[in-house]
């Protein structure tokens, strides 16, 4: 996968424990919203025949999406991100679920990131 991620020029984040690599999709975002990140998810399902979990639901910030390898037999990763390599930004179709759960979404990370700022003010390293 980090291989994958250094040909295509993708940032990533390799987690200290599991099977998985946090990837840095943004570049195939028109902008970085979790309205795109859902459009461009659906499109890797629907059209590249690939399956990540959008980073949204990692509390990741939107355009990360959290590639996991346990399973992959020989080749799959190198297929799927040849795949992915094939898009473009304006082949990501944004419909207007994806503006309301992507609003839904930044306003729960809000309250969260709101939250753990005010508990590291009362409580800090908790």
């Amino acid at each position: 996968v980090i291989a994958q991620c250094e040909r295509l020029g993708f940032t990533y984040i390799v987690p200290e424990a599991g099977l998985f690599v946090l990837i840095n999709l943004q570049s195939l975002l028109i902008s970085t919203t979790y309205a795109n990140e859902r459009a461009l998810f659906r499109y890797i399902f629907n059209h590249c025949n690939v399956v990540m979990s959008p980073g949204e639901g990692s509390m990741a910030p939107a355009g990360y999406f959290r590639c996991c390898y346990a399973c992959a037999p020989d080749g799959a990763v190198e297929e799927a991100f040849n795949r992915i390599a094939q898009i473009r930004k304006e082949d990501i179709n944004v419909t207007d679920v994806d503006r309301e759960g992507g609003k839904e979404t930044e306003e729960r990370m809000e309250v969260y990131y709101t939250s753990l700022y005010e508990i590291e003010q009362v409580a800090p390293g908790l």
